[in-house]
């Protein structure tokens, strides 16, 4: 198991070489129809928010659709590099701020408690260990008023056993060849992801870029008990996109708590 050691370090240098280009990488993502996704669940939780947390925000594409939309938002995200990308693409908006901050201990003192918070695209399974999830939850607990919904995706056992399994992928997407290589861990539950970038460097000439990202399944129960440690009294899980109950054999869970 000598490729399972170092997780911490993995999960503080990724997302870094790569954020240039992550974009370009997630074009296919239909970005408004998750936040359409998001309004809605306010809408059946009757909240109404105004000032938003995104925890992980990245390079921000939810972050600026929110605001887009007349929120207010503050995205908080590990990596400068993802932050420097999202700032470039904010800065002629007033009502989006920007910090960087781990999501497993992150404090904004200069800023109000929030009237909800987000998480999307899996951003907390980069968080490997209960104990430093547990710490997540209750930071982002911190940040909220009282009754104030927190909602986030997470991939499950199922999708990362199943698709993050032994598998290689090769993408060409405008310019840029990627090449997806993944690993589970049966016994830790914990997925494996080597991305190779070929960016091109002029006609005859590409530069390669390597990054390790790492994530890690956890059961619906464990979650909801970690939430409930966390201070959060109402919990509920769903078949993403959905309002239909989640089971541990979806590819992805979004989480309600409050």
């Amino acid at each position: 198991m000598k490729n399972l050691r170092g997780y911490a370090m993995t999960f503080d240098q990724s997302f870094t070489s790569i954020a240039p280009y992550y974009d370009q990488l997630m074009q296919d993502i239909n970005y408004e129809l998750w936040v359409d996704y998001i309004e809605e669940l306010f809408e059946l939780f009757n909240v109404s928010p105004k000032r938003i947390l995104d925890v992980g925000c990245g390079t921000g594409n939810p972050t600026l659709i929110l605001a887009n939309r007349g929120y207010e938002v503050v995205g908080v995200d590990s990596s400068r590099d993802m932050l420097k990308v999202a700032r470039e693409k904010a800065k002629n908006m007033e009502n989006v701020r920007f910090y960087h901050g781990d999501a497993r201990n992150f404090t904004l003192d200069d800023e109000e408690p929030f009237d909800a918070a987000i998480s999307l695209f899996d951003s907390l399974n980069n968080i490997t260990t209960e104990g430093e999830l547990l710490s997540a939850f209750s930071a982002v607990y911190e940040h909220l008023k009282h009754k104030a919904p927190f909602l986030f995706d997470l991939n499950t056992i199922y999708a990362l056993e199943n698709y993050w399994s032994d598998k290689i992928r090769v993408r060409e997407q405008g310019n840029l060849v990627s090449i997806w290589r993944t690993r589970f861990f049966h016994r830790k539950r914990i997925s494996e992801l080597h991305i190779t970038l070929f960016v091109p460097v002029d006609k005859k000439t590409y530069r390669r870029i390597d990054e390790i990202h790492i994530e890690r399944g956890y059961k619906i129960s464990t979650i909801k008990r970690l939430l409930r440690k966390a201070g959060f009294s109402e919990v509920y899980a769903f078949q993403h996109l959905t309002r239909l109950p989640a089971s541990e054999q979806n590819m992805r869970v979004m989480f309600v708590a409050r």
